[in-house]
């Protein structure tokens, strides 16, 4: 059985020390380095051993331009084989495992793409919620259509009154309290409750 293949390719900036594989493996290179003592050191190349941070995300710790710095190995995948992150883009795992960081799972793409992958996935926490802290219920029609596209969840009833509150007190009118204000959005739910009534209703 033969072996698989992997590819190696400088990681950009490391000044040809380091080298990181579509696999999602770093390794060190063989090099000299200067000193003190015998004037030079040869320094054998080695596969680095990357730690698992709070995220889930691998990072390695490299030395480059003279400094030592943690940096996480999917970004230097990508960085490697497919080139630079533009602006507005990050790094995403096709299939939301933070640890696989072979070139296959991983591409440069935006937030919201990134986020939607988290749903899919089943680890978006914004999924998991079902209500506000309020109590409102979080699900169509309650939820702010601007954050559902991006896949949060934001209660539309407390979002209504919260910016009916905001106007008040911008026009000086009235500053609501906390109780005016959830008394307000109890309102804004019973409204868009009904209206979803009233529409199947006059479907039947």
């Amino acid at each position: 059985m033969s072996a698989i293949r992997e590819t190696w390719l400088p990681i950009p900036g490391s000044s040809g020390a380091y080298e990181v594989s579509d696999n999602g493996r770093i390794r060190s290179v063989a090099r000299v380095v200067p000193h003190s003592y015998s004037g030079h050191l040869t320094l054998p190349g080695r596969i680095l051993k990357p730690q698992r941070i709070a995220s889930g995300h691998l990072v390695v710790y490299v030395k480059m331009d003279g400094r030592g710095r943690t940096r996480l190995v999917h970004r230097m995948v990508l960085l490697a084989f497919v080139g630079p992150c533009l602006e507005g883009m990050e790094a995403c795992h096709w299939n939301g495992d933070p640890t696989d960081n072979r070139l296959a799972n991983l591409r440069w793409d935006t937030r919201g793409a990134n986020i939607r992958d988290s749903i899919r996935h089943g680890t978006n926490h914004q999924t998991a919620k079902t209500s506000c802290p309020w109590g409102h219920p979080l699900a169509p029609p309650n939820i702010v259509p601007s954050k559902e596209r991006v896949g949060h969840r934001k209660c539309w009833a407390c979002s209504l009154a919260r910016n009916t509150a905001q106007h008040d007190k911008d026009r000086h009118q009235n500053v609501w309290t906390e109780k005016e204000i959830r008394a307000e959005a109890d309102r804004r739910l019973d409204l868009i409750s009904g209206a979803i009534l009233d529409q199947m209703q006059a479907v039947r």
